[in-house]
């Protein structure tokens, strides 16, 4: 195909069933780019094209899934809670991926953010909706309960320690697809701090998988808010260039007066 009418809707597809899945921009109208892996898809175009409606999408979907080494899993509704509810888990997602999925269980964040909630899987995770607490015989608020205790549990068995610069200190991780939500944690944020030493610290997640957090004497904080503001329009899964306060007060955006002192 000379254009990229093909990749467009392959991209579609990905937007309406992986949202998480943030394809990348390229030129080439036959490759699409997630995270780390890269895919042709001249040879799935010569699978689809005689298809048409449903069965040309979950012929796409299907290539997609498989190619970016993933299993199919039941959807979460027909998965038993008992067997789920160890592997859910709070995500910080765009706020527009609502408008991508409908009836995903989300809630308002800060900087044009939501948060919502995940079944992970080995490979990849799935995003909840709202009928999985019907099916689930739950009420939202023991879902929110169990997601965040997971996720407390398993940054709880993180060893966290301070790189220290000229002045101040830093902390930074991104091992796994949760490390920005640690921002949501308020035991984890807690040691962060008690690590760094200071009452109030600074935060960025300008993607999923990483999370930064710095003391307010940190002597590179100007430099690190702009690399944040880079690395929103370079890596995958971007979030936001925001920069968040963390203290006992819980989590708000940095002030105006605050932005200006890492010069933004």
């Amino acid at each position: 195909m000379e254009d990229d009418s093909f990749k467009q809707e392959v991209i579609e597809v990905l937007r309406r069933h992986h949202p998480e899945w943030v394809p990348e921009d390229n030129a080439d109208p036959m490759l699409i780019a997630v995270g780390t892996k890269r895919i042709s898809l001249d040879n799935n175009f010569l699978i689809v094209r005689d298809m048409t409606g449903g069965e040309r999408e979950d012929a796409i979907l299907d290539f997609l899934e498989t190619t970016l080494d993933t299993s199919k899993k039941p959807e979460p509704e027909k998965t038993a809670y008992a067997e789920a509810k160890d592997r859910l888990m709070p995500q910080i997602v765009p706020a527009e991926f609502k408008n991508q999925l409908s009836g995903l269980m989300t809630r308002p964040f800060l900087s044009g953010l939501d948060v919502g909630y995940v079944l992970d899987e080995e490979k990849r995770y799935s995003l909840l909706r709202d009928p999985v607490l019907a099916a689930w015989h739950i009420h939202r608020q023991a879902l929110e309960t169990q997601a965040f205790a997971n996720l407390e549990a398993l940054a709880a068995r993180q060893e966290l320690v301070a790189k220290q610069g000229q002045e101040g200190a830093l902390f930074a991780a991104g091992d796994d697809s949760f490390a920005a939500a640690r921002l949501l944690l308020p035991d984890f944020m807690a040691r962060v701090r008690k690590v760094l030493n200071a009452p109030h610290i600074f935060v960025g997640i300008p993607n999923r998988d990483f999370i930064l957090a710095w003391s307010p004497d940190f002597s590179r904080r100007k430099g690190f808010a702009k690399k944040i503001a880079e690395d929103l329009t370079t890596e995958p899964y971007p979030l936001t260039a925001d920069l968040f306060v963390s203290s006992d007060a819980g989590i708000r955006l940095a002030t105006a007066e605050e932005a200006y002192d890492h010069g933004r």
